[in-house]
């Protein structure tokens, strides 16, 4: 009996694997298409494959040596740089013949995101005005975003803030309503600096996170649900609000502290309110 169902496991991974090699220069052209619909900034693209095996049990169709340009105009700097992007979609999709999108993972990559002393941005580049993708079989209804040794650097010219992090392994939830974005993050992350005018906080901290938060793209708030972080070994919860229509106001609540404390993070969001 064991060996039969050893065979057929083996027989069904087969058939799988043909049937995915068999599409797999359909699912890539309808791949680049839908994205091309969606991305409005010029992206290099060393090579686009499709993998079984890489993302397991799902299908991913596999971006190496990827080079994103930031949102500006006339700009060759970039906004994301990648060794590895990978988009999955279950296998059933295959034999359906729609692929859904639901996972994206970046691994191996640096993220630049800057606002400029004017107040305009580099990471507008998703196009929100896009036609239907019913009829191309190919659609992104992205799920989870995770992240694996990816640097991320955030500049605001505007409130002379500087942030730099690196996630080690990161993963997060999506829920996008054409009103607000609901995101879970939990992983491991490393804060190299977080510079608010003349100020220094949480340099070179090992940050383990569990966080929830919403954000409403028509008030510009942000609400965080009361979130687990720990800086270190010393873990404290913390929730509140963030208000980025005029400047920043951050109203944040500590619920719980041990050696740390998010006073920094509270002094330098009454600094860049004027307060």
């Amino acid at each position: 009996m064991l060996f039969y169902g050893v065979a057929g496991i083996v027989v069904s991974l087969g058939l799988a694997l043909a049937l995915v090699y068999a599409y797999q220069d359909k699912i890539i052209e309808l791949f680049v298409t839908e994205a091309n619909k969606h991305i409005k900034t010029k992206v290099d693209v060393g090579q686009i494959s499709l993998s079984l095996f890489e993302k397991f049990p799902q299908v991913a169709v596999t971006l190496d040596e990827v080079n994103v340009h930031e949102g500006l105009p006339d700009s060759e700097e970039s906004l994301a740089r990648a060794n590895k992007l990978y988009f999955t979609f279950s296998i059933w999709d295959v034999l359906r013949g729609e692929y859904s999108v639901k996972q994206f993972y970046m691994e191996e990559g640096e993220v630049y995101v800057k606002v400029l002393p004017d107040g305009s941005v580099n990471y507008e580049v998703i196009n929100t005005d896009t036609t239907s993708s019913e009829d191309s079989g190919f659609s992104f209804d992205l799920e989870q975003i995770n992240l694996k040794n990816v640097a991320l650097h955030y500049i605001d010219q505007q409130l002379k803030q500087t942030y730099q992090v690196n996630a080690h392994q990161l993963a997060a939830a999506l829920a996008i309503s054409p009103e607000t974005i609901a995101i879970e993050a939990k992983g491991q992350t490393t804060i190299h600096t977080i510079k608010v005018g003349t100020g220094e906080y949480f340099k070179n901290k090992q940050v383990d996170l569990a966080t929830a938060l919403s954000i409403n793209r028509q008030s510009k708030v942000i609400t965080l649900q009361p979130s687990e972080v720990a800086v270190e070994g010393a873990a404290y919860e913390v929730g509140g609000a963030i208000v980025y229509a005029d400047g920043t106001e951050l109203d944040l609540h500590e619920w719980k502290k041990h050696k740390y404390t998010v006073a920094a993070v509270v002094v330098a969001a009454k600094y860049n309110a004027g307060v």
